[in-house]
């Protein structure tokens, strides 16, 4: 029954790749009914949820990814994506736990000071603008650098950033990671 459930995870993540989301989705299913163990489907759907910003799902299926597969640090990286986006604290920081991500005491966000940290921005007239930020958690960077005006984003927004960078930049002669920005995840005040 594992060669099945690999043979349709296979094929889901060759849908994937030809552009049909739907078809993956169904292949990705049928590989975890037939093997509700099998970590690597379980999470390839929750990155597929992840992307279609379907929260509840990804946070579904990356927990039962972790279920199967404790060391899967992908899926409990995404866990902790879904988990902040949904503003599931307890299932946040277990996540950011799991990569021994050092996090102040309580039960609620886990806001902190991680540093500054560039994010590049999606739907603006200039695609790929790099904002900086303060990282407040491993998921939330607080804009602290004005987008463009025709940007959706706003100085003192909340955005949520994904796990995976893409490219970076030299500071100071330093190599910075630059992440995308997912979604915006609280809007700022009016500013006066």
């Amino acid at each position: 029954m594992q060669f099945l459930a690999h043979s349709f995870n296979e094929q889901g993540n060759a849908a994937f790749l030809a552009g049909d989301p739907a078809q993956a989705e169904r292949l990705w299913r049928q590989a975890v009914t037939i093997d509700p163990s099998f970590s690597g489907a379980w999470f390839n759907l929750g990155l597929l949820h992840k992307q279609s910003r379907r929260w509840t799902d990804c946070l579904l299926c990356n927990r039962e990814a972790v279920r199967a597969d404790p060391k899967n640090r992908g899926a409990w990286w995404n866990l902790g994506i879904a988990a902040t986006a949904l503003r599931r604290w307890p299932d946040a920081r277990r996540a950011w736990a799991a990569h021994q991500i050092p996090l102040p005491k309580g039960s609620g966000a886990p806001d902190s000071d991680f540093g500054s940290a560039p994010v590049r921005l999606p739907a603006t007239s200039k695609p790929g603008t790099i904002v900086w930020g303060r990282q407040l958690d491993p998921a939330r960077v607080r804009l602290e650098e004005a987008p463009p005006e025709d940007s959706p984003f706003h100085l003192g927004d909340i955005v949520l950033r994904d796990g995976a960078p893409e490219g970076q930049i030299t500071v100071e002669g330093q190599s910075v990671p630059i992440f995308p920005v997912i979604e915006l995840w609280q809007a700022s005040g009016p500013i006066p």
